[in-house]
């Protein structure tokens, strides 16, 4: 019932049975799930760490996504006997191990799949 006493928090005499069930206020201060989930440093250095977390996790999606997609058009390019998407892939997956994106590992094993599907074809 929108508009109700109840759908605020509040019960009939005004108490917050919201407070007594969870025992914190939906406001902004206190403990992370207030804040909807979202973390709430207090220390400038963790604020600063949460910063440069967001930075860095953009930047990890872009080269991940530029990876994946270099390797999507690669499989696309073999039915095609393209080989230059394969090496603009390659090239892709490196660059992402570099910058730490993926495992040194995992970039030698979708490169040895890459190559392994290029020869087949060939």
């Amino acid at each position: 019932m929108p508009g109700d006493a109840r759908s605020v928090g509040l019960d009939a005499e005004g108490s917050g049975w919201y407070i007594r069930m969870f025992g914190w206020k939906p406001h902004g201060h206190g403990p992370a799930r207030a804040t909807g989930g979202k973390n709430v440093p207090h220390k400038k250095s963790a604020k600063k760490r949460l910063k440069q977390d967001e930075k860095l996790q953009l930047r990890n999606r872009g080269i991940r996504s530029r990876m994946l997609t270099a390797i999507k058009v690669a499989n696309a390019a073999l039915a095609e006997d393209r080989p230059e998407a394969v090496k603009r892939a390659v090239s892709a997956i490196d660059r992402a191990v570099k910058a730490g994106v993926i495992k040194k590992a995992t970039g030698s094993r979708r490169k040895s799949s890459l190559m392994k599907r290029t020869s087949s074809d060939a």
